[in-house]
């Protein structure tokens, strides 16, 4: 009883059936009504993500509190979540160090293979593209991955409507769980523009 409420209070799941969603529906054709035999590629394509940037002033005052909370740990004899966090450092020094990431995806008539891991439409709930950018957002069934992020270049996004939307249902809004309401709400404080 209680477990629902706080999933309904972090954005895990909706019981008010007025917080839902506009939603399309997928268009029946003859092909999504038999079910296909084998996997074949409808779709591929590559793009360049740009690596993420922090600036320099947000990085020394990073530094400094991370150093404070490294020293505290120390002291305070936790050495695996040292160890924890210097490794995570190091991973996100590595991931971080290339300027440009190439990312390809692949769309099957049977789901789509997003980093490697395939995802069949069954668990996918429904797509949506980002008004500010030229991203595709999957949500899934499952709690993690929430929500899968695909980037596409701004000439496919026809092409990709119109695969998707043969698959899969269509949010009209984006919508918003509670990473986003915390990230809305605290963004206004963070200018992470250089000066």
């Amino acid at each position: 009883m209680y477990l629902k409420k706080i999933t309904d209070i972090i954005g895990f799941s909706k019981t008010n059936p007025e917080d839902s969603l506009p939603i399309v529906k997928k268009i029946e054709t003859e092909e999504s009504k038999t079910p296909p035999a084998e996997r074949v590629e409808i779709l591929n394509w590559s793009i360049d993500i740009e690596s993420i940037y922090i600036p320099k002033r947000y990085k020394s005052t990073i530094v400094i509190l991370g150093s404070l909370f490294l020293i505290y740990l120390i002291l305070n004899k936790d050495y695996i979540f040292v160890i924890t966090l210097l490794s995570m450092l190091f991973l996100f020094n590595v991931l971080n160090s290339m300027k440009k990431n190439t990312v390809s995806y692949k769309i099957y008539n049977t789901g789509i293979d997003y980093f490697g891991t395939f995802y069949k439409w069954e668990k996918i709930q429904f797509y949506f593209f980002f008004t500010d950018k030229e991203i595709i957002g999957l949500d899934t069934f499952d709690i993690t991955p929430g929500r899968l992020y695909v980037y596409f270049k701004p000439e496919d996004r026809e092409k990709l409507d119109n695969i998707l939307s043969a698959k899969l249902d269509k949010a009209l809004v984006v919508p918003k769980n509670y990473v986003d309401m915390i990230v809305d709400k605290v963004k206004p404080y963070i200018d992470f523009t250089d000066k």
